[in-house]
């Protein structure tokens, strides 16, 4: 017996027209790979070309505004201040001490030229974790990136100032900001169970569900938590509480949302076959599921044409296509 989730809306959300999809990429939460697999949703003019903020800089806010999907290491007041439309906002969050640590691997591998990073780079990961100048440009990034503070300036309607300080005017208020805001999101993905959040933000937005996907930016080598001297790992803890309590909200409102998903998959398309299954279901259930479920959406909204014109710029949903040109 399958018990209904406690839920307090529906989970699906049809994209409008009008309506602006943001991707906010918290770095190293798997965020190279889902925006690479989104960018098959949407057409390449679709697409804001830019990743980081300092390309934003010099560009014209109305063609910025005229996108649909933004996808980026961009803070959520970023987005909220310079797009025009509604903004439909979706993330993913990643356990925090596994998350600093990867991102340490990374800036120690030079991926990133900006001067702080460059300052970073030349220190040892003890250093980064007591040093009083280092620790806070890497410590609670996931709140940081939920609630943190901008500034911009434009000139007849160009970028010619903007600034992500990722800095919050009280530890206490930025921490209820990013609760705030995360509770709000569409979707929250979590990188431990990466499959699953497909399937979910698949399930939220009626698209074509992935179960094969090509990891992206993943790194060979990688420093482990479990081999790390207890103090110094202790210290990371402490410099990532806050990150902690935004990771166990986005966990708990995975589990409540994908327990609902699974609910309603089941009661619409399942069979006799279904019954029989444990939860949690298999992944091949899972998409089977959505499969159907999907068919039966997409005949229900697509009309169908005998000689389709297709373009290398378009974008075209399922795993295994090659990403859009541009």
């Amino acid at each position: 017996m399958i018990i209904k989730p406690h839920v307090t809306h529906p989970l699906e959300y049809s994209l409008m027209p009008d309506d602006q999809l943001f991707f906010l990429h918290i770095p190293k939460t798997a965020g190279t790979t889902l925006a690479g697999i989104m960018e098959n949703v949407f057409n390449r003019e679709e697409i804001m070309p830019y990743y980081f903020t300092p390309e934003l800089i010099g560009q014209d806010l109305k063609t910025i505004g005229s996108y649909r999907y933004f996808r980026g290491h961009f803070p959520h007041n970023l987005m909220q201040a310079i797009l025009p439309r509604r903004v439909v906002t979706i993330t993913m969050l990643r356990k925090p001490v596994e998350r600093f640590l990867s991102h340490v691997d990374q800036i120690k591998r030079g991926d990133n030229s900006a001067a702080a990073i460059e300052y970073l780079r030349g220190l040892s990961l003890e250093e980064m974790v007591t040093n009083d100048k280092a620790s806070p440009l890497l410590q609670n990034f996931h709140v940081r990136m939920l609630a943190g503070d901008i500034s911009l300036q434009a000139e007849n309607g160009i970028v010619t100032h903007l600034k992500s300080h990722l800095t919050i005017q009280s530890e206490a208020d930025g921490l209820l900001t990013a609760q705030a805001n995360l509770a709000a999101y569409s979707f929250v993905g979590l990188t431990e169970r990466f499959q699953e959040s497909l399937f979910l933000l698949t399930y939220v937005f009626n698209w074509r569900p992935i179960l094969d996907y090509p990891s992206l930016n993943v790194a060979e080598k990688r420093t482990q938590a479990d081999g790390l001297d207890w103090r110094l790992l202790a210290r990371i803890q402490a410099l990532n509480q806050q990150d902690e309590e935004i990771y166990n909200q986005g966990a708990a409102l995975f589990d409540v949302r994908y327990q609902q998903m699974t609910y309603e998959l089941l009661e619409q398309y399942g069979t006799r076959a279904h019954a029989r299954q444990k939860l949690p279901l298999a992944p091949e259930v899972m998409f089977d599921l959505l499969e159907r479920r999907y068919e039966v959406w997409y005949r229900r909204t697509r009309t169908f044409v005998n000689n389709p014109d297709l373009s290398m710029n378009e974008g075209i949903q399922g795993a295994g296509w090659h990403p859009v040109l541009g």
